[in-house]
């Protein structure tokens, strides 16, 4: 049967447009399809003398035809291919146990027909090895041309560990929302098969992918097991381990089709060397039904099938053994983890430390490296603010290109991050690595707030009439609460400063309602003129202390200047914000925000006294008592929550250590009554009713906070708890 260019031309224009094929041209495509497989015969008993040649035993040679879907999808990627120009119609694959044998095979299949061109021409290759593809794909790919028929036969050769990654992505690919080859699959999994691409070039000494060339195995097991944790790749590949449907006696076969139906099971119909003609019969009409994928092999055993199509049997385990080969290797962060990731090496006996800087905190989800690690100990904070911003472009990113169906909540992503902060802990937490470990508890727990507001909101927004349902998300909002104070209040048990801060401001403001209280209740006067006198001693040298005091606060202004100037140089602060004039006013409006909230609180209680007082028999000085004591707690709860930095925190924080040092030194009792009654320093304004609720939420606020400072100190510290 003579096949004409332009009729084979006209066959692939219709199956890129999916056109149904006429009965003449269905025959045409079966003719030229089964005369590459022809070609391939012949070729494959000239490889196996180049094999005997080479003294190569332990090998595995595969044929095959290509599927239709497969020419299908690679007419439809270039636009301007024609079917004829197609050079992988008939593949023959080659698979050896290492790279030496590899080699030596490419070279000599190379070097024969190049020279000896009576049957076959070597016509190009593809060096996939030495170059890999973007996607992690390594292997030699090398085009033959028959003499005769101008047919085009292309041999893969590759090592077994190769052949375990391209296995693996195929298995991956049949998620249809993962599809790796065709380069839209999700960017954590194209991430993972880069690296284990990359993992598997160290180990083999060839060219690494990029942008990992730089990266030594445990570095780029480290990143692989982080990705395997975000996306379970591994334990999907396990799970999806299948055995064949055995129907019949394989033995002395040599013709196979295999196919992959819709319930994910392999089955294997065989043929004799006789039955060609059979199987070719039933591979075209096992290959019009969509819904399975099959492929027409040749093969001198049945039980080399598995090995050189594990993809048919959804056989990942020669993949996962290489990857896990490497389990052995620990991982211990030396510092936070941000923008920037520093982290050390510990591999079996031997220290090994790299502290390299990872660009953008998308590394965990998308794209892994986009910047190479080439600065040196760089430390950066990943602070609440940070993370639900990378949290929401996160969500943003992922929804982009998903169906109204898969987009995932903002909750759901907060969840995600939840998930991988806290494995990370835990790993960290097994190498008995406690101090980094609190780094990611703290992240862990920022997730943690997101997700429950983000549930919350959503849940408002759906409101239902249920109570189960209402009470689930009032205990929501209670735990959304209680982060966010510890957040504020420690950062989850990780800064003792912060928490020993906000005791001193409990403390001081402590002392002004006290001092405030007596002030309205009593004639202060002389007492106020005698702690003036305290300082009496030093009026002689007033002048000196005047001159002593200015000159601190030149330099103290100057050095606060400086190392401002340093800290905005290394964090870049002023691209963030503008320490200015509009910075301060913004500033001193978060505080004045603060402050109104503050007494917001404790004027909705005393107007619903005003309602109900009358009613439930209440007088003036349950209000009066109410109004005080509600100020305090919401005062002291909306200071550690502001937003104000420099007159919430550095002003007021200033202010409240001259007041606790004051207090501590002229009337230690007032730092908590229980001083005063141990002193016998008790005052008679301590059995007032207000000053009673007010020092008894004094105390449950004081334990809160020693509670956390105690907690903080013990977390933070390198004795074991």
């Amino acid at each position: 049967m003579n096949i004409s260019s332009n009729k084979l031309k006209n066959i692939g224009k219709k199956i890129k447009k999916n056109e149904e094929l006429t009965n003449e041209e269905q025959d045409l495509f079966s003719y030229w399809l089964n005369l590459h497989f022809d070609i391939m015969k012949k070729m494959h008993r000239h490889v196996v003398d180049k094999l005997k040649k080479l003294g190569i035993k332990n090998y595995i040679i595969a044929k095959r035809t290509k599927r239709l879907e497969s020419i299908s999808f690679k007419l439809k990627r270039y636009p301007n291919f024609a079917l004829d120009r197609i050079q992988d119609i008939a593949g023959m694959r080659i698979i050896c146990d290492n790279l030496k044998d590899v080699n030596s095979i490419k070279n000599e299949l190379k070097k024969h027909y190049q020279k000896n061109i009576s049957v076959f021409k070597y016509s190009n290759m593809d060096d996939y090895i030495n170059e890999p593809k973007n996607d992690g794909y390594r292997s030699y790919h090398l085009i033959f041309i028959d003499i005769k028929t101008k047919c085009k036969v292309e041999i893969q050769i590759r090592t077994k560990l190769q052949h375990s990654w391209a296995t693996a992505v195929e298995i991956i690919d049949m998620d249809p929302y993962c599809k790796i080859k065709q380069g839209t699959g999700k960017s954590v999994y194209k991430d993972f098969f880069k690296l284990s691409s990359a993992l598997f070039s160290r180990i083999e000494g060839t060219k690494i992918v990029e942008p990992y060339q730089n990266y030594n195995i445990e570095k780029i097991y480290y990143f692989l097991k982080i990705l395997d944790m975000r996306s379970n790749i591994l334990e999907k590949l396990k799970n999806s381990n299948i055995n064949e449907n055995i129907t019949q006696d394989h033995k002395d076969k040599f013709y196979f089709v295999v196919y992959l139906d819709r319930n994910k099971r392999t089955n294997v119909a065989s043929y004799s060397k006789d039955d060609l003609n059979k199987a070719r019969k039933d591979y075209n009409n096992l290959e019009k039904n969509k819904d399975i994928n099959v492929v027409l092999i040749s093969l001198d055993s049945q039980k080399k099938i598995r090995k050189a199509y594990p993809n048919y049997y959804l056989d990942g385990n020669l993949f996962i053994d290489n990857i896990k080969k490497y389990n052995n290797i620990k991982y211990f962060f030396l510092k936070r983890m941000i923008y920037y990731i520093s982290f050390k090496i510990c591999f079996k006996n031997k220290n090994h430390f790299d502290r390299q800087e990872i660009k953008n905190i998308s590394i965990l989800y998308q794209d892994i490296f986009n910047q190479k690690m080439d600065k040196i100990d760089t430390e950066l904070n990943l602070n609440f603010e940070d993370l639900q911003e990378k949290i929401k472009q996160e969500c943003i990113n992922y929804n982009k290109n998903e169906k109204e169906s898969h987009k995932k909540s903002l909750s759901k992503t907060a969840n995600d991050f939840r998930v991988f902060f806290k494995k990370i802990k835990n790993i960290l937490l097994k190498d008995n690595n406690p101090l980094d470990a609190l780094d990611f508890s703290k992240l862990e727990l920022y997730c943690k707030e997101i997700e429950l507001k983000e549930d919350w909101c959503d849940k408002i927004k759906n409101f239902k009439t249920n109570k189960n349902k209402n009470n689930n998300n009032n205990f929501e909002l209670i735990n959304f609460l209680l982060l966010g104070f510890y957040r504020k209040l420690c950062d989850h048990h990780t800064d003792f400063l912060k928490v020993f801060n906000n005791l001193i401001l409990l403390i001081a403001l402590y002392a002004l309602f006290i001092f405030g209280f007596t002030w309205l209740h009593d004639d202060k006067l002389e007492d106020t003129r005698a702690i003036l006198t305290l300082f009496g001693f030093f009026d002689k040298f007033r002048l000196y202390f005047d001159i002593i005091s200015t000159i601190f606060v030149v330099f103290g202004c100057g050095f606060f200047v400086w190392k401002l100037n340093s800290y905005e140089n290394k964090n870049n602060i002023s691209k963030k914000q503008n320490i200015n004039f509009i910075y301060i006013i913004g500033d001193f409006l978060n505080l004045i925000k603060s402050l109104f909230f503050a007494s917001f609180i404790p004027c909705v209680f005393y107007v619903l006294f005003l309602l109900f007082g009358f009613f439930l028999n209440l007088g003036k000085d349950f209000g009066y008592s109410l109004l005080i004591n509600t100020l305090f707690v919401s005062l002291y709860i909306c200071l550690v929550y502001t937003k104000s930095l420099f007159f919430g925190r550095y002003v007021v924080l200033i202010f409240s250590y001259i007041v606790f040092i004051i207090m501590f030194i002229k009337q230690p009792n007032v730092i908590h009554p229980l001083i005063g009654k141990i002193a016998n320093e008790s005052d008679k304004f301590f059995n007032y009713p207000s000053l009673i609720v007010l020092n008894i939420l004094y105390t449950i606020l004081l334990a809160l906070v020693l509670f956390s400072l105690q907690k903080t100190a013990r977390k933070n510290s390198i004795v074991p708890s």
